[in-house]
């Protein structure tokens, strides 16, 4: 019965991935089509540099809403034991709408990164370690990406996604560690390994795009 459900609910989490709001508002409402113009990717940061940042803010909160919402319907109504095996079925319907905002059934498949989603599963179970882990992240950009065009908007997601597990997996090992209203690690390592699996998804769907931007830091290091 729990295998059934969460083949459902997984699913359910693709189809919310699929709807692609970058695409759907960039052609309804400024007549664009955003496969066409900027980079090319139906994300917040085309978005942002084609039609507008206020467009783009739209766009980047409904892509974390549509891990987020599914995931929180799951936990809700669906997976309410909070056991290591019902927080990995969560996880896989986060993780199914990564799938669907990367490879979009309603939009021939070609979608955007999987940043916003990502973010969207990230905020609603390690928000305190994900804030830590742009931190690191945001230093790590800084010091070591150089020459290289749109550096923070390609960078810095990759980066993050990268260190977040780790900062997860610290957290959970060393802590828990409480700082005023924050709260690092204590999540419990159906969360740690939830995390991981997650990142890995994004990269993975990624490598293409990954194995460029290494090309092109070291030829920016080589200029």
């Amino acid at each position: 019965m729990l295998l059934l459900t969460a083949i459902i609910t997984t699913v359910l989490g693709y189809l919310s991935g699929s709807v692609s709001y970058a695409i759907l508002i960039a052609k309804h409402i400024h007549g664009v089509e955003i496969r066409d113009v900027g980079n090319e990717n139906p994300g917040t940061a085309n978005v942002v540099r084609s039609i507008g940042r206020g467009w783009g803010s739209l766009v980047g909160i409904l892509d974390c809403l549509k891990a987020l919402v599914p995931i929180w319907l799951a936990e809700q109504f669906v997976y309410t034991s909070g056991s290591f095996v019902e927080t990995l079925a969560i996880f896989a319907v986060g993780g199914a709408a990564v799938a669907g905002h990367c490879k979009p059934l309603f939009h021939e498949f070609r979608g955007g990164k999987g940043a916003g989603p990502y973010l969207g599963i990230m905020v609603y179970f390690v928000i305190w370690e994900s804030l830590a882990t742009t931190v690191l992240a945001t230093i790590v950009v800084a010091l070591f990406v150089r020459g290289v065009a749109h550096r923070w908007s390609r960078w810095g997601p990759i980066v993050s996604i990268t260190l977040c597990p780790f900062v997860v997996i610290a957290a959970e090992a060393l802590g828990p560690f409480h700082m005023g209203p924050a709260t690092l690690g204590g999540k419990g390592w159906g969360v740690a390994i939830g995390v991981f699996a997650t990142a890995m998804l994004v990269l993975g769907l990624n490598y293409s795009f990954m194995t460029d931007r290494v090309v092109e830091l070291q030829d920016g290091r080589k200029a």
